[in-house]
């Protein structure tokens, strides 16, 4: 009945239930952002507070209040400095403008806006943009903003600097869902980076590693095709020993992402194809699929694949034809110092 004759609080007290989701009243936002609109239309400015600090940026686009958020930054409010100085700043034309907004909210002492105003100097290849960065995203996190530590792990893989990319990474992966994407994408540049990383990043929740390799696999990429793959196939200890999908599902996953990764280049991918059959010689036509990949490996000049297709040879071979065709992949390994090829010729003499 207030809110009828117009009241500022009692439109205030409706449009904050329904934007809420506050009994008695129901959770609908548009109906809560038009009561908060005519209240703060009226001069009650809490209303104006409500609705920039609730909505997200492109809700305030769209329902028309960026003169609102406006007006919050100019009293001080800091989550209305962040989303101004984050509109502004997307347009190359008030760029310095918006960056202005995201200062001043981060000299009053707001983390969130030191990650953001670190999320717009990323951009800048400007060495000096870079390392305001980084120190923002280091104050960020030294006062507790977990959101911190995924760009502080961007910004350390920028610089090259693996040791504070990898003292992020972990400290991400403790605050961070295993689903989130960009989470995801640094990880497996964890494994590509070096063989030091990536005997880390192997280190990391298996819940982790496991969404990164699925996510980055799903948006066709050839590597995390291959890792998942491996590790479903039990050659890598974090997923063999976590994974809970039955045995012979995984193994046929681990098959079809192998397959996927050796189509699109990834030679390494045909080895443990060709070991998961020949380690596992109850499967159907074991042996044969076994040296079909690792032919196709020694096609594709991978390194190692001659003497292993030589080993098998010698294992299956049947007539003197056979050991034959075994000795002339294995010589050329053993010249090369390949112990185990060295080796498997010593036991023919």
């Amino acid at each position: 009945r207030a809110a009828r004759r117009g009241s500022p609080v009692a439109l205030f007290e409706l449009g904050r239930g329904y934007l809420l989701g506050q009994a008695p009243l129901p959770f609908h936002p548009d109906t809560g952002v038009r009561y908060l609109k005519l209240s703060a239309a009226a001069g009650f400015r809490a209303a104006s507070h409500l609705l920039v600090e609730s909505l997200a940026l492109d809700a305030l686009v769209s329902h028309g209040l960026i003169n609102e958020l406006v007006r919050c930054a100019s009293e001080g409010l800091g989550d209305a400095q962040i989303k101004l100085g984050i509109w502004l700043a997307t347009d190359t034309r008030t760029r310095a403008e918006g960056l202005d907004w995201l200062r001043r909210a981060e000299r009053a002492g707001n983390a969130d806006a030191r990650v953001a105003l670190a999320h717009v100097l990323f951009e800048d290849t400007t060495a000096s943009a870079g390392t305001e960065c980084v120190r923002l995203l280091q104050a960020a996190a030294a006062s507790g903003n977990t959101s911190a530590w995924v760009p502080l792990a961007r910004a350390a893989l920028a610089n090259e600097d693996d040791d504070g990319f990898w003292h992020a990474l972990r400290r991400a992966c403790q605050a961070v869902r295993p689903d989130d994407r960009e989470l995801a994408t640094l990880i497996v540049e964890a494994l590509l980076r070096s063989d030091g990383l990536r005997r880390r990043a192997l280190q990391l929740p298996a819940e982790h590693l496991r969404c990164a390799l699925t996510l980055r696999s799903d948006q066709r990429d050839a590597f995390a095709s291959f890792l998942l793959g491996r590790m479903l196939a039990g050659f890598d200890e974090p997923l063999r020993l976590q994974c809970r999908m039955p045995v012979a599902r995984k193994l046929g996953r681990a098959v079809t992402l192998l397959q996927s990764a050796a189509d699109h280049g990834v030679g390494e991918a045909l080895l443990v194809l060709a070991d998961i059959y020949r380690l596992r010689p109850n499967l159907p036509y074991a042996s044969r699929h076994a040296r079909y990949y690792l032919e196709r490996a020694v096609q594709a000049n991978v390194p190692a694949a001659r003497a292993r297709l030589g080993a098998l040879r010698l294992v299956q071979a049947r007539c003197s034809e056979d050991l034959a065709d075994a000795i002339e992949l294995l010589q050329p390994q053993a010249r090369q110092g390949d112990m185990r090829a060295l080796s498997l010729l010593c036991t023919l003499t």
